[in-house]
Order: structure tokens, then C-alpha cells, then sequence
């Protein structure tokens, strides 16, 4: 198993990544994005590679796991605040068609 920290995303958070061969697919690996805390024990996000069409570089694979992890993040974070707009712009509707 191969372990970074931190690793340290474009916006500035800290993550520990951990790469273990995938128990799920041949030639595959596993990278785990684990939040900065007292014990790294609340895995964030995890996502298989393939290590031969990705030539083995760990350190890619590290850097797209964090890149895809807060991507979604912020994808969520609009997707939220959008329902918000949307149930707010409801109830003030004035019902007419």
C-alpha cells in the first residue's frame, strides 16, 4: 500500500491518499481520499484505476482522485444551493399561470 500526506489540493485542503491493489479488478488499484483529522478515519471518496493504461503513475492517479473528489464536492454544494433557490422562488410564487 502506498500513503501521502498530505496532499495538498489547487484550493488549499489537505487530504491522506492511500493506494492498495483493488480487490475488485485485475491490474486495478483502489485510490482512497481520506479527510485531514485526528485519525484519517472518514474516507471521502474512492475510485478504481487501471495501473497499466494509466503507466503506473501513482502520483497522477493521487492528483486525479483529489481533483475528482472536490469537483463533485462542488457540484453538490450548487446542486443544493439551486434547490434552495428553487423551493424559495416556489413559495413565494403567486400561484398564476
Amino acid at each position: 500500500m502506498l500513503k501521502k500526506f498530505p496532499v495538498t489540493s489547487g484550493s488549499g485542503n489537505e487530504y491522506l491518499v492511500k493506494i492498495s491493489e483493488s480487490s475488485y479488478f485485475e491490474d486495478s488499484v483502489d485510490v482512497k481520499v481520506y479527510r485531514k483529522g485526528k485519525f484519517f478515519s472518514r474516507k471521502l471518496f474512492e475510485i478504481p484505476f487501471d495501473e497499466e493504461a494509466r503507466q503506473y503513475d501513482y502520483t497522477a492517479m493521487a492528483i486525479s482522485a483529489v481533483n475528482n473528489y472536490e469537483q463533485g464536492e462542488r457540484y453538490k454544494h450548487i446542486q443544493l444551493m439551486m434547490k434552495q433557490y428553487r423551493i424559495k422562488e416556489f413559495e413565494e410564487w403567486d400561484g398564476n399561470c
